[in-house]
């Protein structure tokens, strides 16, 4: 018979559950249907009590306060009617049942966060599991395949002999500014240097 109730109940529970715990304030979004409509409602509170444990039946009972009232709703965990719970912080509690909460108004009424510490072995790194990063060598880039090996051509590979580059001569410089216009100047020679002789003059002859 136990056999039986587990094949038939196993398959209806819930596996996108989050871990709860009396104390815990948690936001439990339902599913609810005006007419052909459905939308999602939201009730936030504090876990004030858990039953049955694991089986299809568990229940949570979630208080809050409201414009000074105190309301108390209790959810199945594995209805279809609730489309998510969201833990939004952990209870710091030593009870089962925390039903003295409804003697308590304001600050009173409020439940100590309880910090989860994070395992600190986990998170140290000894020197020996580090191991040194290795140098980033830049990439040539890739010299561009000809057109005809793009197409799947075969390409003869042409190799350009070398010309050697013949020193030009500096050409001869232009004259510049009033040199230009005037014609360069024959050279003197010795019968330019030589002065002319002069004609021999005659002396006046007294008769």
């Amino acid at each position: 018979m136990k056999n039986l109730l587990k094949f038939v109940n196993d398959p209806q529970k819930r596996k996108d559950l989050p871990k709860l715990q009396v104390g815990d304030f948690v936001q439990v979004y339902i599913k609810i249907k005006e007419g052909n409509r459905e939308r999602v409602q939201m009730f936030d509170g504090t876990i004030i009590a858990m039953k049955n444990g694991k089986r299809i039946s568990a229940t949570i009972t979630v208080r809050k306060i409201a414009s000074g009232v105190g309301v108390e709703k209790v959810f199945m965990l594995h209805s279809p009617a609730i489309d998510r719970i969201k833990v939004v912080r952990h209870g710091k509690v030593r009870r089962a049942k925390l039903y003295y909460l409804r003697d308590r108004v304001g600050k009173a009424a409020k439940v100590t966060e309880r910090i989860v510490a994070k395992s600190v072995e986990s998170e140290q790194l000894t020197v020996d599991s580090i191991t040194p990063e290795a140098p980033v060598v830049a990439e040539e880039p890739a010299d561009e395949a000809p057109v005809g090996a793009r197409l799947g051509e075969p390409v003869e590979e042409v190799v350009a002999e070398e010309t050697p580059i013949a020193a030009e001569e500096p050409a001869d410089e232009a004259p510049v500014g009033d040199d230009a216009l005037i014609a360069p100047a024959e050279e003197a020679t010795d019968e330019t240097l030589t002065t002319p002789e002069e004609p021999p003059t005659e002396e006046p002859t007294t008769e």
